[in-house]
């Protein structure tokens, strides 16, 4: 079928039929294929791939036009389906929203940083070529592979001082197989959405209504996720995590261990989630204090401190909302293109090698925008309203701990969004 977005891009053995919309109701300081000039909108992006060619023919005869648009029921039990507050959560108001890949956002990305000249990782999804057709067209002319924005975590020197009014709750530990490419747009941070997700997990079960800080130290990624890694495979090659001189450098194409879900990079490393806003701090510290799980990974070693105003702890780099630059992007330039200027700021290749001092730009997918308005649909997790959705992302940075640190969620009548709290 002619298609938008590919629920088989990284699932090919999903029987999920693609679908063919428009972001609902963009917003102008994320980025999403509705705020990004696309060269190719449209792409084929058949249930069997072995018609791939009839369908990329039916596509070019359509030239300029848009056909219908086409958001089909869900046929599938392995799509995923996630629950986002939509109101009031405590009237348990919640829509199941499942996020599909953007084709044209994918293949945007994959030729910007070609064109650019910015440092990537090239993620390969599929080395066979006669199994490409099956994840849509996209992947069959990128080769398999997709262009990543990659951006270690900053080493931020230092004492951290807890300059607050009220006291926090500190979920710190170790985490292994986290994700770290979450949307997979990125490689380097879990998702905000991930971390949003959990939070909320600990609001319904205290009923407060919380902000957090998130941050990451000593982090390391590693070759693949647990289930499509044959044992005693290998890691990434060394390179620098930090925001130094080498932290955007290429290395080349990673190859896929056996297996087919390829939409996850992991990583290892330490921890720090921050949680503020609670009248019962002693109830959000025994929720935290149950967490096993972080962002797909498993939780070690971990402890729950209560911090007061004043506190000072070791420092470590927190992540922060710089969605405030794309909304002050030069007239004429698309929130893509605005994403990517932050992100190769001050860097250079010199000798083959990418040089670009305490740089912490990236983009990390922070919410979800729907393609339609939430409706009743047949195999829908808790017979929730379901929209059909696309993530959007922020541009983010690195910093100390802040009153930018801090996150919140925010939800509206076309989608969910967590922003900086400040």
């Amino acid at each position: 079928m002619i298609a938008t977005h590919a629920p088989k891009m990284y699932l090919p053995r999903l029987k999920q039929p693609a679908l063919r919309a428009r972001v609902v109701a963009p917003e102008a300081d994320a980025i999403t294929s509705a705020t990004t000039r696309l060269r190719q909108e449209l792409w084929a992006a058949p249930i069997n791939g072995a018609d791939m060619a009839a369908v990329r023919q039916e596509r070019d005869t359509l030239a300029d036009a848009w056909p219908d648009t086409l958001l089909p029921p869900i046929v599938d039990p392995g799509i995923k389906q996630v629950l986002v507050p939509a109101g009031d959560w405590r009237a348990d108001e919640y829509v199941a929203t499942s996020p599909v890949a953007s084709m044209g956002l994918t293949h945007e990305l994959y030729q910007r940083l070609k064109e650019q000249q910015m440092p990537y990782l090239r993620w390969r999804v599929q080395p066979i070529p006669a199994a490409l057709a099956n994840h849509g067209e996209v992947l069959a002319v990128q080769g398999g592979s997709v262009r990543l924005l990659r951006r270690g975590v900053a080493e931020i020197s230092g004492d951290t001082h807890f300059r607050s009014d009220a006291p926090a709750v500190v979920l710190s530990g170790r985490v292994e197989r986290m994700n770290v490419s979450g949307g997979m747009l990125s490689i380097g941070w879990p998702a905000i959405t991930a971390i949003g997700g959990l939070v909320h997990a600990i609001e319904r079960k205290t009923g407060e209504d919380l902000e957090f800080a998130f941050a990451l130290d000593d982090v390391q990624w590693i070759a693949s996720g647990l289930h499509t890694v044959s044992r005693g495979s290998n890691p990434l090659p060394p390179r620098s995590q930090g925001g130094g001189v080498r932290s955007g450098q290429v290395y080349g194409v990673v190859a896929p261990a056996p297996g087919y879900k390829r939409d996850e990079i992991q990583a290892n490393g330490h921890f720090s989630l921050l949680l503020r806003g609670a009248r019962d701090i002693d109830a959000v510290a025994r929720e935290l204090g149950a967490v096993t799980r972080l962002a797909g990974g498993s939780v070690f070693d971990a402890s729950v401190i209560v911090i007061r105003p004043g506190a000072v702890f070791a420092a470590q780099a927190f992540l922060i909302d710089a969605s405030s630059e794309l909304r002050r992007r030069a007239p004429g330039m698309d929130a893509l293109d605005a994403a990517l200027a932050a992100y190769g700021r001050d860097g250079s290749w010199t000798d083959g090698q990418w040089f670009q001092p305490r740089n912490g730009y990236t983009i990390n997918a922070t919410g979800y925008a729907w393609l339609e308005e939430p409706q009743p649909r047949k195999n829908v997790r808790g017979n929730y309203p379901h929209a059909w959705s696309e993530s959007a992302f922020s541009l983010v940075t690195q910093g100390g701990l802040t009153s930018a640190a801090w996150w919140r969620r925010h939800a509206g009548p076309h989608g969910i969004r967590w922003r900086g709290a400040a």
